[in-house]
């Protein structure tokens, strides 16, 4: 059976051509040509049951990442099947929620196929000071996107929430853009007094909304300027983190292996030759939101001195 692809995006540096929706990606310019090199096909199977149990009888979620084609499903949503960073397969599950498939794509998916094309993927967000990019990396829950949101509501343009892929090429690593989507939580947008007119979604089950910053984002990749690894305190700070603590916060914060599998020699030769060429800083940051102005400030201070340009200009 033939399948047609009539929808087409930009994410991460991918071009990706699918047989359905995913509204959240950047499309494809108009007459711009897909780069076999850079193609990414998704193929999505409404009518076939996916057999989750030839993979795993008693799991309901799962993910083999070993071999060339990734397995991860969800009972509740898909199996996903992931060739070599260049073919994903969906089958619906039994309530067939394409809000559903179409979240673990711009998550885990797509995380899934940087990591198979030996990208290093960070656990962060990405913004642009200056012309270059500032990385901001955490766990879940400690402040990454409300950072990038509070840098993003001054007017500084966003490259990526959530997912920072890594590429390095003429002696230096770039952000490519991820796709114009910033979710923050509810608190977090009063505070900023983010424009209802951007707001795209609502995420009852975790407290969160999302907010389309296709106004405001950046669609070429940028070369990276440093990486804040945040720490919460009582007191704001910035300070150097030893290339030890760099190359241990790479790895905890990469994805997707810090979900799915046990970390290796590859990946900590990545991590290692990565923080011997961008320089990390711990930003401790207090949890009282009262206090992002000034941690704002703080960090376009601390992003200037280091590249010898104060103040910066906004792009």
């Amino acid at each position: 059976m033939d399948i047609s692809y009539p929808y087409r995006y930009l994410a991460y540096g991918l071009q990706v051509q699918a047989n359905f929706e995913i509204s959240a990606l950047l499309p494809l310019p108009e007459g711009v040509e897909l780069d076999s090199e850079k193609t990414v096909t998704f193929t999505l199977d409404e009518t076939t049951p996916a057999d989750f149990d030839q993979y795993c009888e008693k799991a309901d979620v799962y993910a083999d990442l070993d071999g060339p084609e990734a397995i991860l499903f969800d009972r509740r949503v898909a199996l996903y099947r992931l060739k070599e960073g260049k073919e994903v397969s969906i089958q619906t599950g039994p309530s067939q929620n394409l809000r559903q498939v179409r979240l673990y794509i711009l998550g885990t998916i797509l995380t899934v196929l940087l990591y198979q094309r030996g990208l290093l993927v960070l656990h962060g967000s990405a913004v642009q000071i200056g012309d270059r990019a500032v990385g901001v990396i955490a766990p879940s829950g400690t402040g990454k996107s409300s950072t990038a949101a509070a840098l993003y509501d001054k007017g500084y343009k966003l490259l990526s929430d959530d997912a920072i892929a890594l590429e390095f090429r003429d002696g230096q690593y770039y952000v490519h853009p991820g796709y114009p989507r910033l979710k923050i939580s509810n608190e977090v947008a009063a505070q900023l007094e983010c424009g209802e007119e951007f707001l795209v979604e609502r995420h009852p089950e975790c407290g969160e909304v999302s907010f389309d910053a296709t106004h405001q984002f950046v669609e070429e990749p940028l070369p990276l300027q440093q990486i804040y690894v945040l720490r919460s305190g009582d007191a704001l700070n910035v300070e150097p983190l030893s290339q030890r603590n760099s190359v241990f916060s790479v790895m905890t914060n990469s994805l997707p292996t810090m979900w799915l599998q046990h970390h290796n020699p590859a990946q900590f030769k990545q991590a290692t030759d990565f923080v011997k060429q961008v320089p990390f800083f711990a930003l401790t940051r207090s949890q009282d939101l009262n206090d992002m102005p000034k941690m704002m400030d703080m960090v376009e201070a601390h992003v200037g001195e280091q590249v010898g340009q104060q103040p910066l200009a906004i792009a």
